[in-house]
């Protein structure tokens, strides 16, 4: 199988970083605003069967970035990717990941339950808020993947 990294806006440098470790070929997601405000989305190459590695940032403008990327990940699953991977650098709306106060959104389990609906093969992100989520694999609906990019020090090992 054929796999394709595509670059959401706000890690288009991330997305051609990984693209040339990988050896993959790299794609810029057209994206562009209507006049009413929405989002269009387009994908610049046929993804039938490919496997696609997405990497988009939801911060800056957590709202628009998230609109951008589930549109994004829904277009290139509807349009017949094989195997759908999304990279989330910083993945907004985690922190509030249970209900402090009554009448609160819980808006990880809210932003997770958009993710499910994607049926993602895996979702990766980095340093994610995820104190009281055991089970991110529940949140997101994938197999799901946090690495960290804090150096750790234990005794003389670097990890």
């Amino acid at each position: 199988m054929d796999i394709i990294a595509l670059g959401g806006s706000n890690s288009r440098h991330i997305a051609f970083s990984v693209s040339r470790i990988l050896g993959l070929e790299y794609y810029p997601v057209e994206v562009r605003k209507f006049p009413d405000g929405e989002t269009y989305i387009r994908i610049p190459v046929d993804v039938r069967g490919k496997g696609i590695i997405y990497v988009n940032s939801l911060q800056p403008h957590p709202n628009e970035s998230l609109v951008e990327t589930l549109l994004t990940l829904d277009a290139v699953r509807s349009q017949g990717a094989q195997e759908v991977i999304a990279v989330i650098p910083y993945m907004s709306y985690a922190r509030q990941d249970e209900m402090f106060s009554s009448g609160e959104a819980v808006s990880v389990w809210t932003v997770g339950s958009l993710f499910r609906a994607l049926k993602l093969d895996h979702v990766l992100t980095v340093d994610m808020h995820l104190h009281r989520i055991k089970e991110p694999e529940r949140v997101f609906g994938s197999a799901f993947t946090n690495i960290t990019g804090v150096h750790v020090q234990i005794g003389r090992a670097h990890v």
